[in-house]
């Protein structure tokens, strides 16, 4: 009696070569979205980290100046002063001295194109977690436009660029670097909050926008929709 058996067949080198062309396929398409993912995620939760120190310090300078920014500030170098009192820097670089020492020397808007600020221009300033901020004084008395209460009390006092990982890359407006206003009574608020002169611009943050200051809105973008949809 002759007996037949089964025997198993492994997979041909043809085979082989096709499933791993499949698989490096898929790679090349899941893995770029997944690294852009937990790029976008730490991105807001960087944002959401540097928020709430600006609002703590602003809210503390302004207690001690009688609940107000204006005249807390008397010259382009003192804002690195007086947020110094409060924040922890490691380093400050005053405007035009060390360029690229103390925030990013070049960034740019989130189609590409250079930002609508020469950073180096301004104090700056790394925080003991790694964060650097930049400070653009507008008016001391904080009478100026760039903010304006219930639509006809101008009450803006300054700019504050924040990047939220420091000096490591991308340094692109609305995905590591962000705009806030300095307000003469309600302390800080990301450009493109309700108030802030950038609010009635549609266009400055959006990938398909060629607005020269695109990105510079996408602070309140994300903070308002708690995720970077972008």
């Amino acid at each position: 009696m002759r007996f037949f058996t089964k025997t198993k067949k492994g997979f041909t080198l043809t085979e082989l070569l096709i499933a791993m062309a499949v698989l490096a396929i898929i790679a090349a398409v899941t893995v770029p979205s997944m690294v852009t993912i937990t790029n976008k995620k730490n991105f807001t939760n960087g944002l959401k980290k540097a928020t709430l120190i600006l609002k703590t310090v602003t809210s503390e300078i302004m207690a001690d100046n009688s609940g107000t920014f204006a005249w807390t500030f008397t010259g382009p170098n003192t804002y690195a002063n007086v947020f110094g009192q409060k924040m922890p820097f490691i380093k400050v670089c005053l405007a035009n001295l060390n360029p690229g020492e103390c925030f990013a020397n070049s960034w740019k808007t989130l189609q590409g194109t250079n930002s609508w600020v020469d950073t180096n221009t301004l104090d700056r300033a790394i925080l003991s977690n790694g964060m650097t901020i930049a400070f653009r004084t507008f008016s001391w008395t904080c009478a100026h436009v760039l903010y304006t209460r219930n639509g006809n009390n101008p009450e803006g006092c300054g700019y504050l660029y924040v990047d939220t990982n420091g000096l490591k890359g991308p340094n692109v407006a609305g995905r590591d670097i962000f705009e806030f206003v300095l307000t003469k009574y309600n302390g800080i608020l990301p450009s493109g909050a309700p108030g802030t002169a950038s609010a009635v611009v549609l266009d400055r943050c959006s990938t398909t926008s060629v607005n020269f200051m695109n990105g510079q809105n996408c602070g309140a973008k994300v903070l308002t929709e708690g995720v970077m949809n972008y």
